[in-house]
C-alpha cells in the first residue's frame, strides 16, 4: 500500500469519531485516487487533476484543500502547490463570474469551457469538468440561471 494511501487512513481516521465510517471513507477515497482512469488522468496532467481535488465535495471537504493536495500530491515541492492554490483561487473567481451571468444553463456547456480553457489552459479533464460543474452549481443556487422574463414573473 502506498505512503498516500496510508496517509488518507490516518487523516480520515483521526478526524472522525466513528472509526468505522472513517475506513469507509478511506478506502473509497484512496480507490477514487488510485483507480486506472484517475491515474491517467493525473500523469497526463497533474495541475489540471489537482483543481478537481482542490474542488471535491462531500466529508473530504472538511479536510483543508492544502492538505488534501499534499496527500494526493506529496511528491510536488510545497512552494508548486501554493501556487496551485493561488491559480486555483483565480479560477473560482472566474467560475464565479460565469455563474453569475447565467452559467452553462445560459451561456452553454461549450461556451463555459471554452473561457475557462483560455484563461486558465491547465484546465482539460476532470478540473475543467469540476469547474464547470462547480459554475453551473452556482448558477442554478443563486437563481442566475432564471431567464429575465423567468425572474419577473417569480417576483
Amino acid at each position: 500500500m502506498s505512503n498516500a494511501v496510508l496517509r488518507l487512513f490516518e487523516l480520515q481516521i483521526i478526524r472522525d469519531s466513528r472509526p468505522l465510517s472513517a475506513m469507509v471513507l478511506a478506502i473509497y477515497s484512496a480507490v477514487r485516487h488510485l483507480s486506472p482512469a484517475k491515474r491517467a488522468a493525473r500523469r497526463a496532467n497533474p495541475k489540471d487533476f489537482a483543481y478537481s481535488v482542490y474542488r471535491e465535495w462531500g466529508p473530504k471537504s472538511r479536510i483543508p484543500r492544502p492538505e488534501r493536495l499534499r496527500t494526493v500530491f506529496g511528491e510536488v515541492p510545497q512552494d508548486a502547490r501554493e501556487a496551485w492554490l493561488s491559480d486555483f483561487e483565480a479560477v473560482d473567481k472566474l467560475v464565479w463570474d460565469i455563474a453569475a451571468a447565467g452559467g452553462p444553463q445560459i451561456l452553454g456547456d461549450a461556451a463555459v469551457r471554452q473561457q475557462l480553457n483560455e484563461r486558465f489552459p491547465f484546465l482539460g479533464g476532470p478540473g475543467l469538468n469540476a469547474a464547470v460543474h462547480q459554475a453551473a452549481y452556482l448558477a442554478w443556487h443563486e437563481g442566475f440561471d432564471a431567464s429575465a422574463k423567468r425572474r419577473s414573473s417569480s417576483t
